[in-house]
């Protein structure tokens, strides 16, 4: 059973969102515009914020059901956290499209959080470098380094210790390229676009 929780949660976090609601949306691919990111800063740059609140939804869930589905299945600590990082890393290289996924962290965040809700903890200090600089990467790579440390204060499970460490290692080197940008100055900012950008529709 365990095998089957790893299955289905690589299978659940590789479903591509990004690219299903832009494609629905403006009859585009997300892949060929802004960063190629599938993730939710991409499609928020193109589709808005409403849009952009609805993948990071649904990248969110990706996270939290492998868990579930997990716990449904009368499975222990370790394979939750094992059927979590499968989601993640499912997000990241997605087998439905040809493994060019997103960076993974509203799928991290969903798996950390249903394992120890108390990394909410976090969220304030997210938001706060969101709303003052604009730049999520910055944002996200903050938090992903902060909640090693925060694991150990909190005293979480050994399994969920090592699961942070692996997911914010993996976030981290999943934002090499936002780094190289951030330390040139040149890294994109947060659009905070209400529509969808119809003008992608002619590229």
């Amino acid at each position: 059973m365990g095998i089957l929780a790893l299955a289905i949660g690589y299978l659940i976090g590789a479903l591509p969102f990004g690219i299903v609601i832009t494609k629905l949306v403006l009859g585009i691919d997300i892949r060929k515009v802004g960063s190629g990111n599938t993730g939710t800063s991409n499609v928020t740059r193109a589709l808005g914020v409403g849009y952009g609140i609805v993948n990071a939804i649904l990248d969110i869930s990706k996270g939290i059901v492998p868990v579930l589905i997990a716990r449904s299945l009368g499975l222990g600590l370790a394979w939750q956290c094992g059927a979590s990082l499968a989601a993640v890393i499912g997000h990241n290289w997605p087998i439905y499209t040809m493994f060019k996924g997103g960076k993974g962290i509203a799928t991290s965040f969903g798996a950390l959080v249903v394992l120890e809700p108390r990394f909410l903890l976090i969220v304030p200090i997210f938001a706060i470098i969101v709303l003052s600089t604009r730049i999520k990467s910055l944002a996200s790579m903050t938090s992903a380094f902060l909640l090693i440390p925060l694991s150990l204060v909190l005293k979480a499970p050994w399994e969920i210790v090592i699961l942070t460490v692996v997911i914010c290692c993996m976030a981290i080197y999943r934002h090499k390229d936002n780094i190289k940008r951030l330390l040139a100055g040149k890294e994109n900012k947060i659009s905070y676009r209400l529509k969808p950008d119809t003008s992608l529709k002619k590229k």
